[in-house]
């Protein structure tokens, strides 16, 4: 009895001062957090806070972030929720059923909650066909829209069931990509096409765990998109050629993008996942064009050896907005810079995006290219603009429209503005 008293003893001793212990020895070696945070600083003494109590406070703070036990103890404290009660410490992640992980926008967007609208949808489609026959008739600048798979339309079998109950008719993806076949839009559907391939593919195409494709599911689509390409602009592009593939039923490289953001103690299972090791062919019939790419973080699977391998350049601009590759000294955006110019060194465009761009297809792209483009329209755009400015009546649902859409009032301005001059062409007519 006194042994089992003194082991207690000894081991409740041996948990008091084991933070001790282990800022000197470091006997567990610390995890590192995934996620982005700011560090807390040391905590700088004055007379104020040390009277007021706020030092103290920001010290106790300080060294619980800088212990190195904290990382362990947040697995340990995430892996416990998660295992016992399925909770995610996570922002936006849902479990799924066997552990697959989603997004609460993927399953939004599948469920069709944010629905654009057909009007507002088919007024975009109209605007692409237009775009795409100016810029091919004019300068022979291909445009290719990508309507990248997402997760929830490739796992829908393993959504909880507490999310299906309200299923709209109509979503972004699914009417965007109707639309747009019937308007003859140089289109690229993989939702259907990984769709087609997921019983019959020896590689997961899209990650248990991850948000976006697999990086071979990534490789499949481009080199998909290369042979696309090939017989609409009769040119050989670079061939992918693998050389092999490494097999793992663990995630790497970015396929675990979301279970990193767990935090847990322990790997989830996983499914056999294939990593090909590739090179590219080309020769004197071979021709790499310049290519601009619009859309969203798919993009980035395939950055920058592919991208770098089929391609001139990799220029992409981050949802319409951030331009890669960026100086090391600062960000650029695209409205600091000439659209028109840019456009017209590039041989193709590429618009990609998931989910049907949240309903916004091109990311807001497609009218400010027209905009620049169509130069019977740029001055009167402006003044059609200047005149919606001016009512305030005109105003309020320029704004009430942007929020149902998801856009930004000057985006909604632009394209009620596009659509007011067209009327007017159309009278005229």
């Amino acid at each position: 009895m006194n042994y089992i008293k003194k082991s207690i003893f000894v081991l409740v001793l041996l948990l008091l001062f084991f933070p001790f212990i282990q800022g000197i020895f470091y006997l567990v070696k610390p995890i590192p957090l995934d996620g982005y945070y700011v560090p807390n600083r040391e905590p700088e003494i004055t007379i104020s806070s040390w009277f007021n109590g706020t030092y103290q406070d920001s010290c106790i703070t300080f060294i619980k972030e800088s212990s190195s036990l904290r990382s362990v103890l947040v697995r340990m404290y995430n892996q416990v929720d998660y295992s016992l009660f399925s909770v995610p410490h996570a922002r936006k992640i849902v479990i799924g059923k066997n552990d697959y992980l989603y997004s609460d926008e993927y399953i939004t967007a599948y469920l069709g909650t944010n629905f654009s609208g057909k009007q507002f949808c088919d007024e975009k489609v109209r605007l692409l066909k237009k775009l795409q026959d100016l810029l091919w008739n004019e300068k022979k600048i291909f445009l290719l829209t990508i309507l990248t798979p997402d997760k929830c339309t490739f796992y829908p079998e393993n959504i909880p069931e507490r999310y299906l109950k309200h299923k709209n008719e109509n979503t972004n993806y699914g009417y965007y990509a109707e639309k747009c076949k019937e308007a003859g839009i140089n289109l690229i559907d993989f939702n259907q096409a990984f769709l087609r391939l997921k019983k019959t593919t020896p590689y997961s195409l899209y990650p248990k765990t991850g948000i976006h494709w697999s990086t071979y599911g990534s490789i499949v689509a481009a080199d998909s998109m290369l042979k696309y390409l090939e017989v609409k602009l009769n040119v050989k592009f670079p061939k992918i050629v693998i050389d092999s593939i490494q097999i793992s039923s663990v995630a790497l490289d970015v396929d675990d993008d979301i279970e990193a953001t767990l935090n847990l103690l322990f790997r989830l299972p996983h499914s056999v996942y294939g990593y090909p090791r590739y090179h590219f062919i080309t020769d004197t019939t071979t021709k790499k064009l310049n290519a601009l790419f619009v859309g969203d973080s798919f993009y980035w699977n395939w950055y920058p050896q592919i991208i770098r391998g089929i391609f001139n350049n990799d220029d992409f601009w981050y949802y319409n907005m951030e331009i890669f590759p960026k100086p090391k000294t600062k960000k650029v955006i695209v409205s600091q810079i000439n659209i028109a110019d840019v456009i017209n060194k590039e041989n193709i465009i590429i618009l990609m995006q998931v989910n049907g761009a949240k309903g916004n297809i091109g990311y807001g792209f497609i009218d400010e290219a027209l905009s620049v483009l169509d130069t019977s329209k740029s001055e009167e755009l402006k003044k059609t603009e200047d005149v919606i400015r001016g009512n305030n009546k005109w105003m309020i649902m320029i704004q009430e429209k942007a929020k149902k859409n998801h856009l930004t009032v000057e985006e909604q301005l632009k394209l009620d503005a596009l659509y007011m001059i067209d009327l007017q062409q159309k009278g005229k007519k």
